[in-house]
């Protein structure tokens, strides 16, 4: 028995060979100290996890599960980022996933049905399922949570065709999927590295090179993510409980505008000419395009046994992209200062209310307020201020959505 939570960092889930998918690791591999700095390209890949256990655990506590995976636009991000530790969740146990990014994890391959990165995901729920008792957890009481690219694959993991019950509902914070799927980019990717885009011809590459061929590849995609499982078709998604979340001043930060003309980012962003602006124009425009459309779909798409709250903010004080991390799993004061996203001193109200949704839903309890349904309810999360429902508060927004 443990006295207080417990965190193991660094256990070894999962090994790949490069641009293959990766496997289990057996039980008592787990606990090897990791291959930090790989030689080269060709070098086996390990992939690690953290578990933070509550205090006084055992194997028999069974304590409900989340299983979290990062944000960072399918291209950065890391699995021990400081908001997503699991501390100050008492009776529960949280496991956060490292998983390949960029291209290792997301240049799809010729005969490939799914991503490598979106796999490595689903081996960590795996792991789970076969390891979590020894951490004190429940494996039949699991929710996958993510937030940003990490909501795209929490999602992806939750389509008819690759669900396979490793977890029982889902939080999907912000999630964010490319509009264009990779297949329809390859040539591009195949430009930037000069090279066939295969498996062999990846692997004689050095780090640097693919560095530099990412970036490139990036650079010729500015106005969508260049990486992600897509196109998202929220109609396949299993019928498993899911709130879906994002906030009105997701990209506020955005505030500077390149230099192309408003009507021509609207068409790169696949909004209508009709679409309005509610704060800075690329700010709101990526907010829409990139993160609410995703919501709104799924939502539509799916209404039953889906709940669906927007967070908002105010002039004097946004809700921004990441926000709202914090608020979930009760540890702002753990934060490090200087993350821009981060309100340090968040009004306590709003992150009661935040956070007591979320526990409540990690511990097995369906939302207080009505599904989305064919009415369209959802709950507004005013920050410092009140809690609302509403009937269809995306109705402003869907036809200006191509």
């Amino acid at each position: 028995m443990h006295s207080s939570p417990m965190t193991s960092t660094n256990i070894v889930y999962a090994t790949a060979k490069p641009f293959h998918h990766s496997v289990l690791v057996p039980k008592v591999e787990c606990f090897r100290t990791p291959q930090t700095n790989p030689q080269g390209t060709d070098d086996e890949i390990e992939l690690v996890l953290r578990v933070t256990s509550p205090e006084n655990f055992t194997s028999t506590s069974d304590f409900p599960v989340v299983v979290i995976i990062h944000g960072g636009s399918y291209v950065g991000g890391s699995f021990d980022e400081p908001w997503l530790n699991g501390h100050n969740l008492p009776g529960i146990v949280t496991v956060s996933v490292e998983y390949r990014t960029g291209i290792a994890g997301f240049a799809q391959l010729h005969d490939e049905s799914t991503f490598r990165g979106v796999a490595d995901c689903q081996l960590a729920l795996d792991w789970v399922q076969k390891h979590i008792e020894d951490f004190g957890g429940d494996p039949t009481n699991v929710t996958l949570m993510g937030q940003s690219a990490g909501a795209g694959i929490a999602l992806w993991l939750a389509r008819k065709d690759h669900f396979k019950g490793a977890f029982r509902r889902l939080l999907a914070l912000s999630p964010a999927f490319p509009r264009t799927p990779f297949r329809r980019r390859k040539h591009i990717l195949r430009r930037s590295l000069g090279t066939p885009i295969t498996r062999k011809h990846l692997a004689a590459l050095t780090y640097e090179q693919l560095a530099k061929g990412q970036r490139r590849f990036q650079r010729q995609i500015p106005f969508d993510l260049a990486f992600g499982p897509a196109p998202f078709e929220p109609a396949e998604l299993a019928d498993i409980p899911i709130v879906l979340s994002c906030t009105r001043e997701e990209m506020f930060l955005w505030e500077n505008n390149p230099l192309v003309p408003k009507w021509l980012l609207k068409r790169m962003f696949g909004v209508r000419s009709s679409w309005r602006a509610h704060g800075p124009f690329l700010g709101s425009l990526i907010t829409d395009a990139a993160i609410r459309r995703f919501v709104l779909h799924a939502a539509d798409s799916r209404p039953h046994n889906t709940w669906v709250m927007e967070l908002r903010g105010s002039a004097e004080q946004p809700v921004y992209h990441c926000s709202d991390i914090p608020w979930v799993l009760n540890n702002t004061e753990l934060l490090p200062a200087g993350i821009k996203e981060v309100i340090y001193n968040p009004d306590a109200d709003t992150a009661s209310v935040v956070h007591t949704i979320a526990r409540v839903f990690f511990e097995g309890t369906l939302p207080s307020w009505p599904e989305y349904g064919e009415e369209k309810i959802g709950m507004a999360i005013n920050y410092a201020d009140s809690a609302v429902l509403e009937s269809d508060f995306f109705a402003h927004l869907r036809p200006h959505l191509r």
